[in-house]
């Protein structure tokens, strides 16, 4: 329901890696950008500039990555590399590498059970489950390699609605339901075209790293939001209208600076600052324009998952008193 409340996370042992950061363009090709802190499974990158952003998934092949807010092919030219500790990039593409331009960059890894992601070939049938993710969705992210625009449906959206990253307002057909294992795509070219590669990411609706929610705007400025338990490392804002496309800002942008997911610049007075309980938005029509209804998610990096170990042990079904032996499991 409309009106500013979000999801609250029920499992707290959910969640997922999430870090931010920037740095500076210098013009060279195959740079290598590290201090992660890990491997990620989705990397995002974003300039101050009017270029677009684009986003490498670990499913993607070789040196594939895809623009976001753009109908656009796959490209080899932007993200070529998910690393161990980083990503490396080129500026062949001229989204992730403009001599002097600061860009911004978010990593996220499924260490926590409350993230997947997968892939699918298109076979242009009418409520296909992609199924097996292994949790209810509450977040989803469809993307095919081909010239289509990359598709989000968020948790409180009405049967067969989702919604683009670019000027689109809510489309029927495309990601169309969350199922208790997975989610349901239609037969549009955006989600399910015939021989197409489509990747997939999910956030579990019982997240501890998530939250979501809708507002109707009502043009106020310094307009607060509060998400109790989590401070916002990345949020994203779509406007439900086709007036906007989504905004985005991640933890370490200076000042008032809301950075566009499509390939325009930046703005301001629309995500001002992010909180360590929430968000505050300004007046900008991105985000608050009055009775225009927005959708918007953000996530947080799990405190609880610098550090983990699977073990097995030598009784599975011991009595009180016995002495258990644990054996550290790759």
């Amino acid at each position: 329901a409309l009106g500013g409340l979000w999801t609250p996370a029920q499992a707290q042992d959910r969640g997922f890696r999430v870090a931010t950061g920037s740095y500076l363009g210098d013009d060279a090709d195959f740079r290598s950008v590290t201090g992660v802190g890990f491997r990620p499974d989705l990397l995002l990158v974003k300039g101050t500039g009017a270029e677009g952003s684009v986003l490498k998934l670990r499913t993607m092949a070789g040196a594939l990555s895809k623009p976001l807010g753009e109908a656009v092919t796959v490209s080899a030219q932007d993200i070529t590399s998910l690393d161990a500790d980083g990503f490396g990039i080129s500026r062949t593409g001229n989204r992730t590498n403009r001599n002097g331009q600061t860009y911004h960059w978010v990593a996220m890894a499924s260490a926590g059970g409350a993230l997947r992601y997968g892939s699918y070939v298109g076979d242009g049938s009418d409520d296909r489950l992609i199924s097996d993710v292994g949790f209810a969705p509450g977040y989803v992210l469809v993307m095919g390699e081909g010239a289509t625009l990359p598709m989000q449906r968020f948790a409180g959206m009405a049967e067969d609605q989702s919604i683009s990253f670019d000027k689109e307002t809510v489309l029927a057909d495309c990601i169309q339901t969350f199922r208790a294992d997975g989610f349901v795509v239609g037969a549009d070219a955006r989600v399910n075209q015939v021989g197409v590669v489509y990747h997939w990411v999910c956030l579990a609706a019982d997240a501890a790293d998530m939250a979501q929610g809708s507002y109707l705007g009502d043009d106020m400025d310094n307009r607060d939001f509060s998400t109790p338990g989590l401070g916002p490392a990345w949020l994203i804002i779509k406007q439900a209208q086709s007036a906007e496309a989504a905004v985005q800002r991640m933890r370490g942008v200076d000042g008032d600076l809301t950075l566009r997911v499509n390939d325009e610049g930046s703005r301001s007075d629309a995500i001002q600052e992010l909180r360590p309980d929430g968000f505050q938005l300004g007046k900008d029509n991105s985000v608050n324009d009055k009775d225009r209804d927005y959708w918007w998610v953000a996530f947080q990096d799990s405190p609880y998952l610098d550090l983990r170990i699977d073990a097995g042990v030598d009784r599975p079904f011991p009595a009180e008193g016995d002495l258990l032996t644990l054996s550290p499991v790759s």
